[in-house]
């Protein structure tokens, strides 16, 4: 089961039917499309703040990566980070009644993100900056695709301030590859974005001793970095995503449609997320997990902090 949720994670458009084959090729068992179901609904959504990091995160070329990109981070301490991310919501029905008739009404479930609405964000220390609900009314067949992304960072470009910040994303939703490889920027998205500076460059003697650099065209374009792959915790929204559907599931009134959900998304990320909490989660990031990762040493524990865990004591 665990297996599948990473593998969820890094092809968004898998399907039952796909998961089924998956099992069958690389473990010799089979399995219903329905049973795989089962087993989804039944895993807590939040699902990632109990899972601990599986060892092969921690291969020597994705702690280099690491290493690499808290490097130019660090090079960076002037400029406005905002992390790009994604999270998929669904409702688990008794199907068995009509869920109109249900005093329960329904609750969050893990489903192939083919069902889901996701949600995609951009979060800064002060909050969302932008953020969208792909196939809200549920009539997509497919997954998130790169195309959404690209769509999603046009419109977010627009919103920044293209010479202080620095917009971070997962490059495997971009077509990058899981062993790090970055995407290439093409078309709108070249126009708008421009990739960081090789560590050479930034490390440099002129530049580390102040050096005027001569303006580029190249400036006019909001900075992209990518986040090496298997490196969530690396993502202060992947916090924020936990907060937001713990808050959906404890919500007092039932859901009983997609549209209440949606409803209870918008509203939650406008009201759940006030300074400072998004900065306490920003800094726990580079106080906590950002040495390690220069360092090169592995990390451990859950793949995401709780946010209760950053909640103080009365």
């Amino acid at each position: 089961m665990t297996e599948l949720l990473f593998q969820l994670e890094m092809r968004p458009a898998m399907t039952l039917a796909d998961m089924k084959r998956y099992v069958a090729d690389h473990h010799a068992v089979s399995c219903t499309p329905q049973s795989i179901s089962r087993m989804f609904s039944s895993m807590h959504v939040n699902w990632k703040t109990h899972l601990h990091i599986p060892p092969h995160w921690n291969d020597p070329h994705i702690l280099q990566l690491r290493h690499d990109f808290v490097v130019r981070r660090a090079m960076d301490v002037d400029k406005d980070l905002i992390f790009v991310g994604d999270t998929g919501f669904d409702l688990n029905f008794n199907r068995s009644q009509d869920p109109s008739c249900l005093d329960q009404g329904a609750t969050l479930s893990l489903v192939p993100r083919t069902s889901q609405a996701t949600l995609i964000g951009a979060m800064s220390t002060q909050g969302y900056v932008h953020h969208e609900i792909i196939n809200a009314d549920g009539k997509r067949v497919t997954g998130v695709m790169a195309s959404d992304y690209e769509e999603f960072l046009e419109r977010l470009s627009g919103k920044l301030d293209k010479r202080r910040s620095v917009v971070i994303v997962d490059g495997m939703k971009l077509g990058g590859t899981k062993d790090g490889e970055a995407p290439v920027l093409r078309g709108r998205l070249a126009e708008r974005f421009r990739e960081p500076e090789s560590l050479e460059m930034l490390l440099a003697p002129a530049r580390s001793q102040g050096a005027s650099v001569p303006l580029d065209p190249a400036v006019l374009r909001t900075e992209i970095d990518f986040l090496p792959p298997h490196s969530a915790f690396l993502s202060p929204i992947e916090i924020s995503f936990v907060d937001l559907k713990a808050h959906i599931i404890a919500h007092p009134e039932p859901i009983t449609e997609r549209s209440q959900l949606i409803a209870r998304i918008n509203n939650a990320i406008r009201s759940l997320f006030p300074p400072p909490k998004p900065q306490d989660w920003f800094n726990f990031v580079a106080k906590e997990i950002y040495p390690n990762c220069f360092n090169r040493a592995p990390i451990d524990g859950p793949i995401i902090k709780h946010p209760d865990s950053f909640v103080s004591p009365p």
